[in-house]
Order: structure tokens, then sequence, then C-alpha cells
């Protein structure tokens, strides 16, 4: 068990599942790279300035969960966004978010 007694496990539940994987800086960033075009993994890599393999297992959680999709091309794999739900989920998030810091301000 980590120290400070917190432990951290998988959610079974598949919602759980589904937040987990957007429960990440550098995978939301990605959802949002993906947006508006499908990009190369190599384009990612190089957007994340991570080592492939870290990017990798970022797409491979995403897509796991059908927030990407991936095509095989000639030179690599072009990856997209599966569904666009997933920006009217992160909206929500963010509308969630906005009215607690909204109560918080009322409250002082």
């Amino acid at each position: 068990m980590p120290r400070g007694g917190h432990h951290l496990s998988f959610p079974r539940d598949p919602r759980g599942i589904l937040f987990f994987a957007l429960a990440n800086d550098q995978r939301l960033r990605i959802i949002q790279f993906l947006k508006d075009k499908e990009r190369y993994t190599y384009e990612i890599v190089n957007f994340l300035r991570l080592h492939p393999s870290v990017v990798s297992r970022h797409l491979s959680i995403l897509y796991d969960v059908g927030i990407v999709i991936a095509k095989r091309k000639r030179d690599g794999y072009v990856w997209s966004i599966e569904t666009n739900k997933v920006f009217d989920l992160l909206s929500y998030a963010s509308k969630i978010l906005q009215e607690k810091r909204k109560q918080e301000n009322n409250f002082f």
C-alpha cells in the first residue's frame, strides 16, 4: 500500500472506467488535439512531447473506452475521436465546476 494509507483501485463500474480514462491531463489534451482533425501517432507524440510508449498507453486507454479509434495506414496509425459525445460530457463537467465555484464565491 502506498505511503499515507491511500489505496487507488481500478473502477469496476463501466462509468467509473470511462471517468478514469478522462481523469488524466495528457489524455484530455489528446482528446482536444483530435477534436477537429485526425492525427498520426507521431503527431500526437510531438504535440505532447512524451515518449512514444507513454502516448501509446494513453491512446490505448482512450481506445478501450470508445473515445478514440485508430485506422492503419501505410505510414502508421491515424487516430480520431470515435464519438463527439465526449465533448458534451466534458462541457457538462465544466458547467458543474463553474456552478460549484459560483456557489463558493457567493458563500464568502
